[in-house]
């Protein structure tokens, strides 16, 4: 929703790439007044807190996977430098700009998680991942509506929902600029959600 609002209102109607111009149908022209200031500020500090969290929780994870293959202490030290490290690199990239940075390490990124899955499906357990890959396909789809709505669940703590649909909706809706609203609503639908949700099946199943 948030891609989809952005698109639509900053590449159809010519508003500036905020938070804000979603809002425009509902606040007029009080949309560039103090109104859209609280929504913009709300925006970048529900991103920043989405995105903290998910850094620390990767660092953790990547110290913890350096301890394990090189003995390398994942002590709270190595995860600050994890951190300095990607951020660094994130840095980089937005400053390179969409093509020549952004879209490079998000390219980077899937190349090797490619590799990554393809290595694991050689050198691990074949023939179990194969049988795995036909139930957790059927469990994904048997799940796949009561999992895609947020309310009322007790299965996980849902409070990143909001963080992370304003970081990917608004990169969502800058990259979507000459598509039909059908269009997006399938390529955010089934593109953006079903190979990264394929292939943490496969890789928790796998290690588990």
């Amino acid at each position: 929703m948030v891609g989809l609002s952005l698109a639509f209102f900053i590449f159809n109607k010519g508003l500036p790439l905020t938070i804000r111009s979603g809002f425009f149908p509902l606040l007029k022209d009080r949309t560039w007044g103090w109104f859209g200031h609280v929504i913009d500020i709300i925006a970048v500090l529900a991103t920043i807190f989405g995105l903290a969290t998910s850094l620390g929780f990767g660092a953790q994870q990547a110290a913890s996977g350096l301890n394990f293959l090189f003995g390398i202490d994942s002590g709270m030290g190595t995860q600050v430098a994890i951190i300095i490290s990607v951020t660094f690199v994130a840095v980089i990239s937005v400053v390179r700009g969409l093509e020549g940075g952004v879209k490079v390490l998000s390219n980077l990124n899937m190349g090797l998680a490619a590799l990554l899955l393809i290595f694991v499906f050689i050198a691990g357990p074949t023939l179990t991942i194969l049988i795995a890959m036909g139930t957790t396909a059927s469990s994904y789809f048997e799940n796949i509506i009561p999992l895609s709505n947020w309310i009322a669940r007790g299965d996980q703590n849902s409070s990143t929902v909001g963080p992370c649909s304003i970081g990917r909706g608004g990169y969502l809706g800058r990259r979507s600029s000459a598509c039909s609203l059908p269009a997006f609503q399938r390529g955010a639908r089934y593109v953006s959600s079903s190979l990264p949700s394929y292939l943490c099946r496969r890789w928790s199943r796998w290690s588990g």
